[in-house]
């Protein structure tokens, strides 16, 4: 079986407006399917370059996608492959933070989770006071996506994240210093209790995802990249199952986030740089989503709302 090329790529599509030439921008990584978050309505039915839109979940800002590159459009090379879609949903009502989403499907055998979790201006406002049930609502999403044991998991995290130690130490540090200083709005220091939150915040997905067996597919530069413009770290990574599908190569791409960039005016591509991933299956005699289902107990049902 050849090998399954994917990208995800959070593309602020309610801010930023400069699109360019997808195929260009995107180099020589030539993904089979681009998964998409912050898609926005104005983008929800559009093709991004030579990606055509195949579906999606979620609404308003937070929208997650699904598109296959068109260049095989003819054959269908692509499109046609992209089976089973289910699509997961949670209510941020009760926190007043927004509704969170995943689109799950089956790829060639393989299943595909492209998910969005919580995180944010909105809940960085009550991180300290609603900690918990914060956490259990940005967990959630995730805990009912793994249900599924999707092959590959990836998307936007909204956790830093870093195999390198010395690189997420910095990013923790920088996580300190916008809560000190832009959420707080406070000349000390945060106190230890308040930098375990934070961190906690941060690892408690990757935490779960591990537990469940899963494994980070590390750029090749992930030494030397970064995934959030505005947060300076990565927070758009790939997990994967080892025991069904090995990785071949994970590379993140930095043409996106430019010096030039404006978000206030939108003149910018996005404020996230994509990350690649390239999978060889292991074995041929994979279940569907329908075939697998959630896990017995996970209350999780296709296109459910919770």
């Amino acid at each position: 079986m050849s090998a399954i090329k994917l990208l995800t790529f959070n593309i602020f599509g309610a801010r930023c407006t400069d699109f360019v030439d997808f195929e260009k921008v995107l180099g020589d990584c030539d993904p089979y399917v681009m998964l998409t978050q912050e898609l926005g309505n104005a983008n929800r039915n559009k093709q991004l370059g030579p990606y055509e839109y195949i579906d999606s979940a979620g609404h308003g800002g937070e929208i997650v996608g699904i598109h296959t590159n068109s260049l095989g459009k003819k054959d269908k090379t692509h499109s046609s492959k992209i089976q089973d879609i289910t699509k997961i949903s949670t209510s941020g009502k009760k926190l007043k933070v927004a509704d969170r989403h995943a689109i799950l499907f089956s790829y060639m055998g393989v299943v595909v989770a492209n998910l969005h979790l919580e995180g944010g201006r909105y809940s960085d406002q009550t991180l300290f006071t609603d900690f918990k049930g914060l956490l259990d609502y940005k967990l959630q999403l995730l805990q009912k996506v793994i249900a599924h044991t999707p092959d590959i998991i990836m998307g936007d995290f909204n956790s830093v994240y870093s195999s390198h130690k010395s690189s997420l130490s910095k990013y923790l540090d920088g996580q300190y210093k916008y809560f000190q200083t832009s959420v707080l709005r406070q000349t000390t220091e945060l106190t230890q209790e308040q930098k375990e939150i934070i961190n906690k915040w941060n690892s408690a997905p990757y935490e779960l995802l591990q537990k469940a067996g899963y494994k980070y597919a590390v750029p090749d530069n992930e030494s030397t990249a970064i995934t959030n413009g505005r947060g300076n770290s990565i927070i758009d990574t790939i997990w994967y199952n080892p025991k069904t599908v090995s990785l071949i190569k994970s590379h993140i791409l930095t043409q996106i986030i430019r010096e030039k960039d404006d978000y206030s005016t939108g003149v910018c591509i996005s404020d996230h740089n994509p990350v690649y991933g390239e999978f060889q299956v292991k074995t041929h005699q994979r279940l569907s989503i329908k075939k697998r289902g959630p896990k017995k107990n996970s209350n999780t049902n296709k296109t459910a709302k919770k």
